[in-house]
């Protein structure tokens, strides 16, 4: 934050200055619309216990859609707006939005995500698991690829050890698994080395994803290329990648669930990188749709007459990784106290345009949890509120040595990040840290969070995380728990209390839900005492339709769900 704006903050803080004074004055001296949105929302209502924020308990929840109306007939076209140019649809490497976003209509799992956020049997008709250690998949009979050949128990132990590739994006998927081997024609059986309650739910994700051998293992490196596209089971067969513009996908016609035909005789995705191009483009009907419409555009969407906007059930966190063992962020105290300084209701309205539910002091949203979800949402009432109380954080910062420079860093030219980052700068230098904000290039933003040399000399990053699938383990046991060598792992600060680790340890183990969610919830009321990360909200999922479609789900499944199959003229 400039000089001038860190004046104005401190004399809005003051009462020296009104909202509307800050306003003015910081146009005047060159302070644009995004940085008075962060000083306004850093600063909340004031200094006192909650100001600005929702009582304890009564913050409601932000994003609640599942579904869009059903459509009424056909669409010949559907035009989809995508935020960058996928890289390769092959599903061992899209482990990201805008590729997930395109691969899931051809490329289906064994199990399936649905649009409430449960799993359910895709191409395995059944699951079952006879001990701790063995998995079962019956897989489904009479399914094709999009090449006439049938899928076989042969082609479903293939893809699956894809992910036994180190180099695989979803090898983590795999770290317990001790085998994978067909133990009938239409049968397959993983064994695991150690329980895992984890890797079943995965198998909804490109972790489960199944291709046909004979044609991945002939097209080698090129498959999921413009050269040699995808083919799968799902309901839109790959046509054409015209690269730094479009892919389009046609109907699969002999798309196997039935129930289930594709409504749309081709889906043709744009990509278009600007924000306000994509805002644009939905408001102007030059694009149909889009998943998580930009945050800044959402004033004009909700009120356009063009479409609707819908905000979805989500399973995103935006989350501050700590990625330093040394310094004031190596204080508890210290963790807190910036939790308790920063607003996170003002936050959630300023940086998400209001589209986002305030966390408290967990980083795990209620849309993860599948199952003991009103033992979850009692635990949630029992957790610190995110509400702004300045005074109980200068109080922890007592006795506290604040000396030394906090980096953190944020994506250059990524305006929600930038925001987020000043907000805790500023709440920082009301706590006395000195925090100092380090841009990275966005195409390197990504290494942070697997090179500890990309890490050097940083201290705490933003993050907007999200879980793969609805079960709380999967982002929290990897980041609050010791890893071993090669796993994947969020836990950059080297965090291990002994009864989190424990508790987490012996959750994933666990096969009965109850249990299991009590270990959950006894490990997170700790880390809301010794917090790993600074949790600020759960994002919505944004979606927008042009009036002419529908049918689209709402929900954070359109990662890994064949979501286009629904979609239709309204």
């Amino acid at each position: 934050m400039s000089d001038d704006g860190a004046r104005l903050y401190e004399d809005l803080l003051a009462g020296r200055v009104s909202r509307a004074e800050l306003l003015r004055r910081g146009a005047a001296v060159g302070l644009g619309t995004p940085a008075l949105a962060a000083i306004l929302a850093a600063c909340g209502g004031g200094g006192s216990a909650g100001s600005g924020s929702s009582a304890p308990g009564a913050v409601a929840e932000v994003g609640t859609a599942v579904t869009t109306p059903a459509p009424t007939g056909e669409l010949d076209q559907l035009k989809w707006g995508l935020f960058y140019e996928p890289g390769p649809l092959d599903w061992i490497y899209d482990y990201n939005y805008e590729e997930n976003t395109v691969v899931t209509n051809i490329t289906e799992s064994l199990m399936r995500l649905t649009p409430q956020l449960s799993i359910e049997p895709g191409l395995a008709e059944s699951y079952s698991a006879p001990d701790d250690l063995t998995h079962v998949y019956t897989i489904r009979q009479g399914v094709t690829f999009h090449d006439g050949s049938p899928m076989t128990a042969a082609d479903v132990v293939f893809s699956m050890k894809r992910h036994l590739n180190p180099n695989s994006y979803w090898a983590f998927a795999y770290f317990n698994v001790k085998s994978i081997e067909p133990t009938g024609s239409s049968e397959v059986t993983v064994r695991m080395k150690r329980p895992d309650v984890i890797f079943p739910a995965l198998m909804a994700t490109p972790a489960g994803g199944v291709g046909p051998q004979a044609y991945v293992t002939a097209k080698g490196k090129n498959y999921g290329t413009p050269t040699a596209g995808p083919v799968g089971t799902g309901p839109f067969k790959f046509t054409s990648w015209n690269q730094g513009a479009n892919i389009t996908l046609t109907r699969n016609d002999a798309y196997w669930d039935t129930a289930h035909a594709p409504k749309t005789k081709s889906v043709v995705f744009s990509f278009i990188p600007e924000e306000s191009t994509m805002t644009t483009g939905l408001l102007s009907g030059e694009i149909d749709g889009a998943y998580h419409t930009p945050y800044s555009g959402l004033t004009q969407l909700r009120s356009s007459s063009v479409g609707t906007l819908y905000l979805g059930k989500s399973m995103l966190f935006t989350v501050i990784y700590i990625s330093t063992t040394s310094g004031p962020l190596a204080n508890i105290n210290v963790r807190k106290a910036l939790l308790k300084a920063i607003d996170r209701p003002a936050l959630a309205k300023a940086v998400y345009s209001g589209a986002a539910t305030p966390l408290p002091s967990t980083m795990t949203p209620l849309g993860q949890w599948s199952y003991a979800q009103s033992q979850a949402e009692a635990a949630f009432q029992k957790l610190p509120p995110p509400v702004l109380d300045l005074e109980g954080a200068k109080k922890l910062m007592q006795g506290v040595d604040t000396s030394g420079t906090i980096v953190i860093a944020t994506r250059a030219s990524f305006q929600r990040y930038i925001n987020i980052a000043s907000i805790v700068q500023d709440a920082g230098k009301k706590l006395g840290l000195n925090i100092q904000i380090k841009p990275i290039n966005p195409n390197d933003y990504g290494d942070i969070f697997f090179s500890d040399s990309a890490r050097k000399g940083i201290d705490m990053f933003i993050s907007e995380n999200y879980a793969d699938v609805p079960e709380p383990l999967e982002t929290l046991y990897v980041t609050v728990t010791p890893q071993p060598a090669n796993a994947l792992t969020y836990n950059y600060d080297d965090y291990n209390n002994p009864s989190v680790t424990s508790d987490l340890q012996k959750a994933v183990a666990e096969s009965d839900p109850a249990k299991r969610a009590s270990l959950i919830i006894a490990a997170q009321s700790v880390l809301a005492d010794q917090p790993a990360t600074l949790p600020l909200v759960s994002p919505a999922v944004p979606l927008f339709l042009n009036k002419r479609a529908t049918g689209a789900p709402a929900s954070f499944c359109y990662l890994y769900y064949p979501w286009a199959r629904d979609v239709g003229a309204a």
